[in-house]
């Protein structure tokens, strides 16, 4: 690549095939850039588009690349100074322009990738403080640095700033201890508020843009404090106005409502929005919605008890302060969210876009769906193609519709769907539930019934009961994906997530739960080619659907031999019947085994390209070793503590020990960049540790002993018999498999010590390998 001053594709892919980084070099005197300057700014586009979608650190790598081309290789010989004034605001230009390129969500995991694209960043800005003159940051420039501090997480002294604030509202600082006094104000100013302060040093006034991103940043527009929020802000374009001009725009308040602790805190913001006769927006009511929503949420998740984060980090809305006096007054309570939709509704407002995505994201009920659809500013037509359940073929005109609507839309829609999932309550109240409906892909019935129907048309059996739903919900769910064929993951994971868990948790006498966990097996996998057909990557969030929906399989048929055979046979009973699933279905249950992790390891190697490791022998090519000293990406997808884990339950449970060997060497080969990722998660650190643990357990055989005790005593409920505790320092291991694993963990920096016995006891209670 020498004498070529950007990277083609090809070119990078090359490198990236070799290990190697690609090297940009200034051309010598007599050569000219091969490329123009716009045609450069182009492939940025392209190349940071590409990785946005498909390996957001190749950012990086990127960043480095254009910053070599504009201040090396754009360059010209005895220019004049006129000339090179020109080309240095050429070379301005183009540096904001790729500050704002960087500062764009990447697609799946935006907040995780915040601190690889603030890496990037800051690779331009010292190329353009080194530059001489230096080149300065325009507006747009600032307000992307902005928009990337915005979603990174709080450092260490913002996180101390943060733990600082008083429970009342405004949260102004509170010295609890008399030391805190001479703490001083560290902190107090976000990173987004100090680049603010130095867009306005520069002569650049605030838009309603800074002024919400000021507030979420931390500082509301009066002065007074707020709860720092991580978040990924819109484009500066629609908020381009004057602040002074708009001090009331709807964004502002937005703002607001969304930089607070607690529902009364963000129900105090939209009381004052009205009592400022301000008209009614229906983005501030999906704002106030947004916090009612996630509020349940927490409450559902336990989240007051056991996270770790911090008021702002996420979207969890905490619960009010403990003590009377720090409780905000509002002089109404807060309202259900039905009570708000209904509020809403009375002024002449009707949920669409976002607001109507959330209602039907989190609907508790199936007629509450139902519902937010028919109150919305939909179509008649367009609910009429979401909602019509059709006997064979859907009718295209019918998925013309569909595929105009927004893809965050149809994705609710879908999530709404999957939603019910569960037939407990049909099973309960009598229905006659067909195989067809609970397995709509391993048992699909080409003919379903004689006449198209709609999800309204079912209003006659679900009565006054909201936990009942229709029955062919999830079969609908099904039947539109595989016909409108979305080329977007996010579309597919709802199905993948309601396919891998049981339909019927009862006791059903027509298909035990065990036997459920092989058909929901054979159903992901389908899915999965499904997707793959349509060059959909189910990514790492589809490798962990699949890993829990195998681990739960391959159990099941442990604890049970005769649930296995009967699965097994069930599915190529149904693929002689209807002959259209693409999965092959072995005849044993080893063999089963045997397959599944082959597809396991498949995937993994795919998504941590350019550097496969499982499927291959771990010894082989050490061309590998150059990858981790390179500024190269190693991986494609880092995967999260939590997929680490699941993989780790799949290997184990298949008692594949060589594979999980394999695994932990792989882990602690590149240790480095895993922790880095599960750094930008609140719980990373102590997942890491559980999937150390659970390496431990499975490779001593300690889940086997749980299931057969668990077994002889009857249920889940037995008593636990003590784990042998050795004392000595310097354990010795009967096991090599086990002595190797304790050399990888004890050796690897910021892994150690070796997994106690108290630490897998308390595993083995919060996994239990039984059937709850």
């Amino acid at each position: 690549m020498n004498h070529q001053p950007l990277p083609t594709i090809a070119s990078v892919v090359e490198s990236i095939s070799k290990g190697s980084e690609p090297e940009i070099t200034s051309p010598s005197k007599r050569e000219q850039p091969r490329v123009s300057a716009p045609t450069a700014m182009s492939m940025v586009k392209l190349l940071l588009y590409h990785a946005r979608c498909l390996w957001p650190a190749a950012q990086l790598s990127i960043a480095h690349s254009f910053a070599s081309f504009l201040v090396h290789t754009l360059t010209e010989k005895d220019a004049t100074p006129k000339h090179i004034l020109r080309l240095n605001r050429l070379r301005a230009n183009y540096f904001n322009a790729c500050l704002w390129l960087l500062s764009i969500p990447s697609k799946h995991s935006p907040f995780v990738s915040a601190s690889i694209q603030q890496r990037a960043q800051f690779e331009l800005l010292k190329a353009m403080a080194a530059h001489r003159p230096v080149l300065p940051v325009n507006r747009r420039g600032y307000q992307a640095v902005v928009a990337v501090q915005l979603s990174h997480k709080k450092t260490a002294a913002e996180k101390l700033s943060a733990s600082y604030k008083a429970a009342s509202w405004p949260p102004w600082k509170e010295e609890k201890l008399g030391i805190d006094s001479q703490r001083g104000n560290e902190g107090m100013r976000s990173r987004a508020m100090q680049v603010m302060s130095q867009m306005k040093e520069a002569g650049y006034s605030h838009t309603v843009w800074e002024e919400v991103a000021s507030i979420l940043a931390g500082w509301d527009t009066d002065g007074s404090p707020t709860i720092q929020t991580r978040s990924l802000t819109s484009s500066p374009d629609k908020l381009s106005t004057s602040a002074k001009s708009r001090p009331n725009d709807p964004a502002i308040w937005v703002a607001r409502i969304r930089a607070t602790r607690t529902v009364r805190e963000a129900w105090a913001c939209f009381l004052s929005y009205q009592d400022q006769g301000l008209p009614p927006c229906m983005r501030i009511y999906h704002a106030m919605a947004q916090k009612l929503v996630f509020r349940r949420h927490a409450i559902e998740r336990n989240f007051d008890r056991v996270s770790l984060s911090l008021p702002g980090d996420g979207l969890e809305v905490f619960p009010e302060p403990s003590s009377a006096r720090d409780v905000i007054y509002v002089r109404s309570e807060p309202p259900s969210l039905d009570d708000l939709l209904k509020q809403m509704l009375s002024q002449g407002i009707r949920p669409s876009g976002r607001f109507l995505a959330l209602l039907l994201g989190s609907c508790t009920s199936f007629r509450s769906g139902l519902d937010y659809l028919s109150c919305s500013t939909l179509s008649t037509k367009q609910v009429r193609a979401l909602c019509t359940l059709w006997p064979d073929r859907y009718d295209p005109d019918a998925m013309n519709t569909i595929r105009t609507l927004p893809h965050y839309l149809f994705l609710a829609f879908i999530q709404f769907l999957c939603k019910f999932s569960k037939f407990d309550s049909l099973y309960i109240a009598g229905y006659n539930l067909r195989m067809a409906d609970l397995f709509p892909v391993v048992m699909q019935d080409a003919h379903v019934s004689s006449t198209k129907t709609t999800l309204f048309s079912y209003g006659h059996v679900l009565g006054e009961n909201d936990q009942i739903h229709h029955p062919r919900a999830l079969a609908h769910a099904v039947q539109l994906l595989r016909t409108l064929k979305p080329r977007y993951t996010s579309a597919w994971l709802p199905l993948l997530r309601a396919l891998a868990s049981p339909r019927v948790t009862v006791q059903d006498r027509k298909m035990r739960r065990d036997v459920q966990r092989f058909l929901a097996w054979y159903e992901v996998v389908e899915v999965i080619g499904w997707m793959r057909k349509i060059d959909v990557e189910p990514g790492m969030d589809g490798l962990l659907i699949l890993c829990n929906a195998f681990s739960h399989a391959v159990a099941a048929g442990i604890r049970d031999p005769s649930a296995a055979e009967e699965g097994l046979h069930t599915v190529r009973g149904a693929l002689r019947r209807n002959g259209v699933l693409s999965v092959s279905v072995p005849r044993t249950f080893e063999e089963m085994v045997h397959e599944g992790l082959r597809l396991l390891k498949a995937h993994f190697d795919r998504l941590v390209l350019p550097v496969p490791q499982l499927s291959t022998d771990v010894d082989g090519n050490d061309d590998r070793d150059a990858v981790t000293g390179s500024s190269v990406p190693p991986m494609f997808q880092v995967p999260a503590p939590a997929v680490l884990h699941g993989f780790v339950r799949a290997l184990g449970t298949a008692e594949d020990y060589d594979g999980l060997l394999n695994l932990l060497q792989w882990m602690s080969r590149f240790a480095p960049v895993l922790k880095e990722r599960a750094d930008e998660l609140t719980n990373g650190e102590r997942m890491m540790r559980r999937t150390l643990v659970a390496v431990r357990v499975f490779l001593e055989g300690s889940w086997e002993n749980e299931v057969l005790m668990r077994k002889a005593a009857g249920g889940p409920d037995a008593e636990r018999q003590e784990v042998p505790v050795d004392q000595d320092s310097r354990p010795t291991f009967s096991d090599p498999y086990v002595e190797e694993a304790y050399k990888i963990i004890e050796s690897t920096e910021g892994w150690g010590p070796w997994p106690t016995d108290e630490e897998v006891r308390q595993y083995l209670s919060w996994h239990p390998f039984a059937e709850e």
